[in-house]
C-alpha cells in the first residue's frame, strides 16, 4: 500500500478490501484468468483497482488449535501488466501444496450473498480420502430441524 501515492487509489483498495472481507465476491462475469491453467489458476484471484491496478489475493489455510481455518491472503497490488508474470512466480509456491491443502483452499461456505471461512477439523483432512461433503456434514449431523430432540 505504501508504494500507491494517489490517495482515491488508496481508497479504492481499502473499500475493495473491506467488502472482501465481508464477504462480498465479484460475479463470476466481472473475474478475469491470471494464468490458464495449473494451480495458480484455480486458487488466485485478480479484481481491478481503478482500471490500472490488480489486487490479487487467495484464500490460504491456516491451523488453528485443532482445526484448518480458511482466510483470505492478500498477496499484492500491481499494474495490470505485472499480473501475469507476477503469478507465474506464485505457482512455485502453490505447487508446493497437497492435494489437501488445495481442496481446503477452494471450498466455499456460502451464506445468502456472502462468503464466509470455513473450518475443518485438522485429523479429517488429513486423510488422503478426505471427503469435504462429509467433513462439512459431521458438524452439522447434531443439529436438528424441530423444537423437539429425538424424534422418532
Amino acid at each position: 500500500m505504501e508504494k500507491i501515492k494517489d490517495t482515491d487509489i488508496r481508497q479504492e483498495v481499502v473499500s475493495l478490501l473491506t467488502k472482501l472481507s465481508d464477504g462480498w465476491r465479484q460475479s463470476c462475469k466481472d473475474k478475469g484468468v491470471i494464468v490458464h491453467g495449473g494451480t495458480c489458476g484455480q486458487l488466485l484471484e485478480k479484481y481491478k483497482v481503478k482500471g490500472q491496478l490488480n489486487l490479487i489475493w487467495s484464500v490460504d489455510v491456516l491451523e488453528e488449535n485443532s482445526d484448518y481455518v480458511q482466510v483470505m491472503k492478500i498477496w499484492d497490488v500491481l499494474p495490470v501488466s505485472d499480473t501475469t508474470e507476477f503469478a507465474e512466480r506464485l505457482q512455485i509456491i502453490f505447487r508446493s501444496y497437497t492435494a489437501d491443502k488445495m481442496n481446503l483452499c477452494l471450498l466455499r461456505c456460502v451464506e445468502g450473498d456472502k462468503v464466509v471461512p470455513m473450518r475443518s477439523p485438522v485429523d479429517s483432512s488429513s486423510s488422503r480420502a478426505a471427503d469435504p461433503v462429509e467433513i462439512l456434514s459431521k458438524p452439522l449431523s447434531s443439529l436438528s430441524l424441530t423444537d423437539e430432540p429425538n424424534i422418532k
